[in-house]
């Protein structure tokens, strides 16, 4: 089994190569890394992130839907609920055109984001 630094080194590899512009080598290394590692939030939300970027929006979905559904990770529900994920939820109902969750899950997202995110703060860099 891989040690947490080799497991973290490759997370960081495949954000890395989205990043510069390789999103199927950053989706190939982080599909290999989740089916050692089955329902690993980090890798799901950066395949669920690609998804979207690459306009699969039901692949982003159903990475999103997998993140809730772990139960070796007792973090699993609390981590389906962060604001990054709502946000992204809501992008990719958006996109499937089914708008009223869409509005709903980014209603939950306001709700959710920390204090000030996106709350106008000018001149507060």
């Amino acid at each position: 089994m891989l040690e947490t630094a080799q497991i973290n080194t490759l997370r960081l590899l495949g954000h890395t190569f989205w990043r510069m512009g390789y999103p199927e080598k950053a989706e190939r290394l982080l599909k290999a890394l989740l089916s050692l590692m089955p329902g690993d939030s980090l890798c799901l939300r950066q395949l669920a992130a690609i998804a979207l970027e690459t306009g699969r929006a039901d692949e982003a979905l159903a990475c999103l839907d997998s993140l809730g559904q772990n139960p070796e990770n007792p973090e699993s529900p609390e981590t389906a609920r962060e604001p990054s994920v709502l946000l992204m939820r809501a992008q990719a109902l958006w996109r499937l055109e089914r708008p009223a969750e869409a509005r709903a899950v980014f209603g939950d997202y306001l709700v959710a984001r920390p204090a000030g995110v996106g709350k106008g703060n000018k001149g507060n860099n």
